[in-house]
């Protein structure tokens, strides 16, 4: 690739006519027929233009002509709806409409009295709006009249309809929909299992999945366990690796207390206690404790 500022101050020496013959071969130039040399050309095209006097630059439109040019397209593309614009803003349509229609159906109430009824629900939309444009407490109600209603109505489903329609089965917030599922179907008892795989992407950064063993070895003891206190210890004790976390009583009910503490008995792990004091119920089934001394703001 060639270097591009010496192509631009070489293109500086250039007479304005042989600069000017070269920039436009160069801007004729077909974007998929330019080879890598053509870069340096367009490099020192741009130096040709930044040195041309102001009155031999191409002109450029500016944002302002390309906005007004723009809304004369618009007008002439629909006369009639600029025409109503002009006398009643677009942000009032749906309030003129409402009161539009009710007095339509009050003249038709004289013909059939069935009438009546969508003539009350347009006066009512009619009411709604007068009452919109005459508060200010909220701009969007003022601006737009009745249609205002309707942005607080889906900003009030909104929450379900995403839900229901837009959420897809994986998104965490902060459980995914599949896990409510699994809860779900756990707590009522039925079955939980859905064939033909997972759902979820496993090509994804950080996905994490168990594989078998290829070369599986003998563990002695499935019971995992660690040793606390060496050999200087009178009273060492083997703690699972799994355990019962710092809930104290209080925190959790007597009935609570009871069914921990008697499923660390038969799992044969440990039972923290947490800030709270070793109540009566910790003893009672008699599974192992550990005492916790924390700060004392409970205990």
């Amino acid at each position: 690739m060639p270097d591009l500022r010496f192509c631009v101050r070489k293109s500086v020496s250039l007479p304005l006519e042989k600069r000017g013959v070269a920039g436009v071969l160069g801007g004729m130039m077909p974007r998929a027929k330019r080879q890598p040399n053509d870069v340096g050309r367009a490099a020192c095209k741009v130096g040709m233009d930044r040195q041309r006097p102001p009155s031999l630059r191409p002109r450029q439109a500016s944002p302002s002509v390309l906005l007004s040019s723009t809304h004369d397209n618009m007008q002439e593309e629909h006369p009639v709806l600029n025409a109503i614009d002009s006398i009643v803003p677009q942000r009032y349509w749906a309030w003129s409409i409402c009161i539009i229609l009710c007095a339509v159906c009050i003249l038709l109430s004289a013909v059939s009295f069935w009438w009546t009824w969508p003539a009350l629900a347009f006066g009512f939309l009619a009411l709604v709006g007068l009452t919109d444009y005459t508060q200010d407490r909220q701009a969007i109600r003022r601006n737009y009249p009745v249609m205002a209603h309707f942005r607080f109505f889906f900003e009030y489903v909104r929450p379900e309809i995403r839900q229901y329609f837009i959420e897809a089965d994986t998104e965490e917030l902060p459980f995914s929909r599949a896990q409510r599922s699994i809860i779900y179907q756990r707590a009522k008892g039925v079955v939980d299992k859905r064939p033909f795989g997972t759902q979820l992407n496993v090509y994804l950064p950080n996905y994490e999945w168990i594989n078998h063993s290829m070369a599986p070895a003998d563990i002695a003891s499935h019971d995992f366990r660690i040793d606390i206190g060496g050999p200087d210890c009178k009273q060492p004790y083997s703690a699972s690796v799994f355990n019962i976390s710092a809930m104290s009583f209080g925190a959790l009910s007597a009935n609570a207390i009871l069914a921990l503490n008697e499923g660390a008995k038969r799992g044969k792990f440990y039972h923290d206690t947490g800030e709270g004091s070793i109540s009566r119920y910790h003893r009672q089934n008699g599974g192992d404790l550990v005492w916790e001394i924390g700060s004392g703001y409970f205990g």
